[in-house]
């Protein structure tokens, strides 16, 4: 039946399935010779094992193919260490997929072989950047990439950082300084590791008889991820002038008292942190359209500060105090709120129905798609 599927049918039918769906299919033409793979199965991709990589990427390599030129988004996410075999298949695969723009590594399963970071850095449209750093030393690998318009560095647990390596003693000529540096104009999301930026940039390298300034002011990040170890505090950086455009934060533990982070706090619409943080960006001003609680919502924990101008509300709780938070709600005012977003978490298996009933019974008005996530 495959044989004989027109293009044109095999298109529309990849627009229903699902990404794992979409791959199993483009396999599934590979293995039939005289199929044309719909460039719409490989356009988006995410790899979650190391089976389905080497798969996929032996598909990129078939002598001739084009498959690679359709790719536009690939998500390798598998949480182990690979095999050299497989390591040195997606390196030979990136080779392949030249109009590639959104990368995500989340893992560094390279182990030490630094080949794909290399193949990485010279991919020529590559803007969007998601690396798991595990070892410091990759990112020198990275000196040929591009400017960046999202860019996502984050460690590791077992993340060792050195006095003397790259990223405490980042400076106009280093790896990673030269790539801000070059990004500076075109960042629009960033994602960091704190020590990266606990204290200011080096204006030049030592010995450095350059008049040329790297200042620690990214003028298009809108989008900023400051997460990391909850022993890092950066309440003696001004946000408000290093990022003058960021709208959406992602930072819990953030001190909030100084006068800098009061500013920072004016133009942020979307903030994600734990509820004491939320209530004072709130209080100090925040316009906040969307609000994500990095800690679980307790009875102890008042909606009445919530703003009016909320249209997104994501929060979690234990299935316990699910009761409070319905009482609790009735002080909320958010006539602007839209989507409800419920994480329940239940020490015993009920059922679903019982957390969507009670929930349906919210007075919040103007709430038209509420999503309950339950978690047994």
């Amino acid at each position: 039946m495959l044989q004989s599927l027109h293009y044109d049918l095999a298109v529309m039918l990849c627009t229903f399935m699902d990404q794992q769906s979409r791959l199993a299919f483009a396999l599934t033409c590979r293995w039939l010779k005289g199929v044309i793979i719909p460039e719409c199965l490989v356009r988006s991709l995410r790899l979650q094992t190391a089976r389905k990589a080497a798969h996929f990427c032996r598909l990129i390599l078939v002598p001739n193919s084009r498959v690679g030129e359709n790719v536009q988004l690939l998500n390798i996410d598998f949480h182990r260490t690979a095999s050299a075999s497989v390591t040195q298949l997606i390196a030979n695969a990136l080779i392949r997929m030249p109009n590639l723009r959104h990368l995500d590594l989340p893992f560094p399963f390279y182990g030490s072989d630094h080949r794909i970071l290399r193949e990485i850095s010279n991919l020529p449209r590559l803007h969007h950047l998601f690396l798991g750093i595990r070892d410091e030393t990759c990112i020198e690998q990275l000196e040929n990439l591009r400017a960046m318009e999202s860019l996502h560095f984050t460690p590791t647990q077992n993340l060792i950082l050195h006095p003397d390596g790259v990223i405490m003693n980042m400076n106009l000529r280093s790896t990673l300084g030269d790539l801000f540096l070059r990004s500076r104009e075109s960042l629009s999301k960033l994602t960091l590791c704190m020590p990266i930026l606990e204290r200011p940039i080096p204006k030049k390298a030592p010995h450095d008889s350059r008049d040329d300034a790297l200042e620690d002011i990214w003028p298009a990040v809108r989008f900023l991820n400051l997460r990391s170890f909850p022993q890092d505090r950066f309440d003696h950086m001004d946000l408000s002038r290093m990022f003058p455009a960021a709208l959406h934060f992602i930072a819990p533990l953030y001190h909030w008292s100084s006068s800098r982070a009061s500013q920072f706090m004016l133009r942020l619409i979307s903030l994600e942190a734990d509820w004491v943080d939320l209530q004072v960006a709130v209080e100090a001003g925040a316009p906040l359209r969307r609000a994500v609680a990095a800690t679980n919502w307790v009875l102890s924990i008042g909606l009445w500060f919530l703003p009016s101008t909320l249209e997104y509300l994501s929060l979690a709780m234990e299935g316990k105090d699910l009761s409070d938070f319905i009482a609790s709600a009735h002080h909320a005012t958010v006539p602007n709120l839209k989507a409800l977003a419920i994480t329940i978490h239940l020490r015993k298996k009920r059922r679903h129905d019982h957390a969507r009933l009670t929930v349906s019974a919210l007075p919040i008005q103007n709430l038209k798609r509420p999503y309950i996530y339950t978690l047994l």
